[in-house]
């Protein structure tokens, strides 16, 4: 069983190279892709009909900081989270996330590590957009009520 310290310890391989493969992670200039810090680790969502503005930010511990509509967030992932969070970003597809642009497109940004991934709003076919996804929708729900961020 992996505890969520040791998941969220495997979130530092998110300081992965970009590939220039148009998979949307890029390298902020002046950074390697070897040794780059990869915490904080930044999520936001905007736009979208409801008018999404969330920022969240992920912490080395796994805690979770920021806001969503719903409020103030403060908890902390889950093991399995902090786990599907940890593929590095260039590893990511960004194939299957929606749109990103349009009067109603929702825009998740993922930054970490220099690098920075832009999602459409919906989970793609992969553990890390569909945590990414699970995440932010959590954020919305009653604390007690959460499943992926407690």
């Amino acid at each position: 069983m992996v505890t969520a310290g040791a998941a969220v310890a495997g979130l530092a391989g998110l300081s992965g190279c970009g590939s220039g493969d148009g998979s949307g992670a890029h390298a902020a200039p002046g950074t390697t892709g070897a040794g780059s810090a990869a915490y904080p680790m930044s999520l936001t969502r905007t736009g979208g009909v409801v008018g999404f503005a969330d920022a969240l930010v992920i912490g080395a511990d796994g805690t979770v900081t920021g806001s969503s509509r719903a409020g103030a967030v403060s908890c902390r992932l889950t093991a399995a989270t902090a786990q599907a969070l940890s593929t590095p970003l260039a590893e990511v597809p960004t194939s299957g996330t929606g749109p990103t642009t349009g009067p109603d497109a929702v825009v998740v940004t993922v930054s970490a590590g220099g690098r920075t991934l832009v999602l459409g709003g919906a989970a793609g076919p992969d553990d890390f957009t569909r945590a990414v996804s699970a995440l932010l929708a959590d954020v919305e729900r009653p604390a007690a009520h959460r499943t992926v961020c407690r």
